[in-house]
């Protein structure tokens, strides 16, 4: 199973998951429009760390800070 099945399959299952970082290095047209179509970020083999590191931070920076986040491990 690929990345982009696996996270076709979480979609199906409703994964509302925003922030999906897909690192392959066997990037073509078809999975640029799968990864696309899930709102995947697409990285290349290798990937440049900095890169990475750029969307991250882009994320992170788009965070609401007032925001109370689950504790999954809460009983």
């Amino acid at each position: 199973m690929t990345g982009l099945d696996y996270f076709t399959s979480q979609r199906a299952k409703g994964c509302k998951c925003q922030n999906i970082a897909l690192v392959t290095d066997d990037i073509n047209i078809d999975v640029a429009k799968k990864a696309t179509n899930l709102s995947c970020q697409l990285f290349s083999k290798p990937f440049d760390a900095k890169e990475l590191s750029r969307w991250l931070n882009n994320i992170e920076q788009s965070f609401d800070d007032n925001v109370t986040l689950t504790n999954w491990f809460q009983e």
